[in-house]
């Protein structure tokens, strides 16, 4: 970048006290273009070096003046450098290109820099973590850091910096993010057959591709498209670099992700929205999957009930029928396969329906009763299970109300069922 009205009186200031050129007269300087990622011209040069004490003031009066700002050195121990500016960086050699200085300001009017998304080679973005970014009304450019609210710029021919947004000589408005406007495309799923892949928006120009170790080049390195076959199952990516007609490089390019094969199965079944397990009411079950790009669908079912609503989906209601041990499955598949079967078992208890137990929680003994309701057949029982479902107790019951010994349990959760000749009630409770 060139000149802001700040930086004119800066600079005037400073070459006043050592005698310096301007950068449009320098004799060091010639022309020497660059073009875009499409291989569009941009006007650029090749800058001759300021002097070893210009740029040791410069360093000192910006390090005084923007503190929190970091300055990355350049060459011979100093930040500051006339080799290139803040458009020769962010859009030339942060990509790899050598130095330039990409717009050469008053008295001309042109912005180079504007070619890079004029061509389409970029597009603007609202991704704050995109590489690129420029001041439209601060005549900067600078790149991203993994941080979105810091970033690395030239200021002009003084230091090179890492800095926040608003900590810079060039404001806090207009900032505009721009993306590279190449992407691979192509299916996100590889089973058995080659699946075709292209580099969108080249206009000529090398491509070499590259791909993980479970996906192997089917057609030949340059190819536009090109077919990827498998190699082995599992998570992958497809990426390629360009380099265009004019010998530009770039390779910042998205890796493509691609899953090959059969989808992993889920790793486990959580419980999303439940009140206890309960005949007669639903639950909401969430399957966890590492790998939902392996996934096109899901499949759920339960041992003792039915699903309600969200077949297919990450999330699943299952209505409980009736009491006892319940099954919970559910498997992933896409195009390719389906994945083994992940299961989850839970007790699904009447939850006081029908059966009453006190004191809850208990020490010494426990009475239970059952509804005036329910009738007891001549062989009915009662059991107590602990909460592995091993059975500790099972005895016949000829009264609807039971007071029975429990000192001899550790502490603990138990379940009492009552098998009846119409159906099994069951309630827990808790030992202390």
């Amino acid at each position: 970048m060139m000149n802001t009205k700040f930086q004119i009186k800066e600079k005037l200031i400073l070459l006043s006290i050592y005698g310096l050129f301007t950068f449009y007269s320098s004799a060091q300087d010639y022309q020497s273009n660059v073009c875009t990622p499409k291989g569009n011209p941009v006007v650029a040069f090749i800058t001759g070096e300021s002097s070893d004490s210009a740029r040791a003031y410069y360093d000192a009066y910006y390090a005084s003046t923007y503190p929190n700002a970091i300055q990355l050195l350049t060459y011979d121990g100093y930040s500051s450098t006339r080799k290139f500016n803040c458009h020769g960086f962010a859009w030339h050699i942060s990509d790899g290109g050598t130095d330039r200085w990409i717009g050469y300001g008053y008295p001309y009017d042109n912005e180079p820099e504007y070619g890079y998304w004029q061509d389409e080679s970029y597009d603007e973005t609202t991704n704050a973590f995109q590489r690129k970014v420029n001041w439209s009304s601060g005549d900067h450019s600078a790149i991203t850091t993994v941080h979105p609210d810091t970033l690395i710029s030239k200021w002009n021919e003084f230091p090179f910096m890492k800095h926040a947004w608003d900590d810079s000589p060039y404001g806090t408005s207009n900032l505009k993010y721009y993306r590279l406007n190449f992407f691979v495309t192509g299916p996100s799923l590889i089973c058995d057959d080659p699946e075709l892949y292209s580099l969108s928006n080249t206009p000529g120009g090398t491509i070499t591709w590259s791909q993980s170790n479970n996906i192997s080049r089917y057609s030949s390195q340059g190819s536009n498209p090109c077919y990827f076959s498998p190699a082995s199952d599992g998570m992958g990516w497809i990426s390629a670099d360009f380099t265009s007609g004019c010998g530009t490089s770039f390779t910042v390019l998205s890796p493509k992700d691609v899953w090959v094969g059969e989808p992993d199965a889920p790793y486990n079944i959580l419980d999303e929205i439940c009140y206890g397990y309960c005949a007669g009411q639903e639950c909401i079950f969430r399957a966890e999957n590492n790998n939902e790009i392996s996934t096109t669908s899901y499949y759920w079912s339960v041992s003792n009930g039915y699903v309600t609503f969200g077949q297919g989906d990450l999330s699943a209601s299952i209505y409980f029928s009736y009491p006892g041990m319940a099954m919970i499955s559910v498997y992933a598949y896409n195009d390719c396969g389906q994945s083994s079967v992940t299961n989850k078992y839970v007790y699904v208890s009447n939850c006081g329906r029908g059966l009453m137990v006190y004191p809850n929680p208990a020490k010494d003994e426990i009475t239970f009763s059952i509804d005036e309701e329910l009738e007891l057949s001549k062989d009915a029982v009662y059991e107590i299970t602990d909460n592995f479902m091993n059975k500790l107790v099972a005895e016949p019951l000829n009264t609807k109300e039971k007071t029975i010994n429990i000192s001899g349990l550790k502490k603990g959760l138990y379940y009492i069922s009552v098998y009846t000749s119409g159906e099994l009630i069951t309630e827990k409770f808790l030992k202390d």
